[in-house]
């Protein structure tokens, strides 16, 4: 079986479930976009200008702007509450390059686009989460709740 580091650096964007995306235009209000992402139970919304994609608003965006007392008039545009997109990801990039992409942008999520320059989905740790979980499940679901835990007696009969 191949080692952890070696999938990072081979397995790219394009071989994983990236999250499903709703666009909507910068000029859309607060109160449609929530309820377009509500209805279509997305949590991403990719915020657009003349198809471009210029910003990325999230249902925990919105929480943590209300959380801390900026509180988004449901009658703002979404241009006005959004995160402004700060790069972007290939089908192609691997999985190292997303994490480190994510960690220097300093985004929960970043848009994945294809060659011809479509975003096909939206990367996010927990994508990348679920991908390994799912690939060394036998080492991540038999993991105790503490990694330093040992029996003090045997178990079983």
């Amino acid at each position: 079986m191949a080692k952890i580091e070696e999938i990072l650096q081979t397995e790219v964007l394009k071989n994983l479930e990236l999250d499903k995306i709703v666009k909507v235009p910068k000029s859309m209000s607060m109160r449609d976009t929530i309820t377009k992402l509500n209805d279509s139970r997305i949590q991403t919304a990719l915020v657009t200008e003349n198809d471009k994609t210029v910003g990325i608003l999230t249902q925990s965006h919105v929480v943590q702007k209300m959380a801390l007392g900026n509180e988004a008039s449901l009658s703002q545009s979404v241009e006005s509450v959004m995160f402004p997109i700060t790069g972007k990801l290939t089908a192609n990039s691997t999985l190292a390059e997303a994490m480190s992409h994510l960690k220097s942008h300093r985004q929960k999520s970043l848009p994945v686009i294809d060659d011809q320059g479509n975003t096909v989905g939206v990367v996010s740790y927990k994508t990348l989460v679920r991908f390994i979980a799912a690939r060394f499940s036998d080492k991540v679901y038999n993991l105790p709740p503490n990694l330093h835990q040992t029996s003090m007696a045997k178990e079983g009969a």
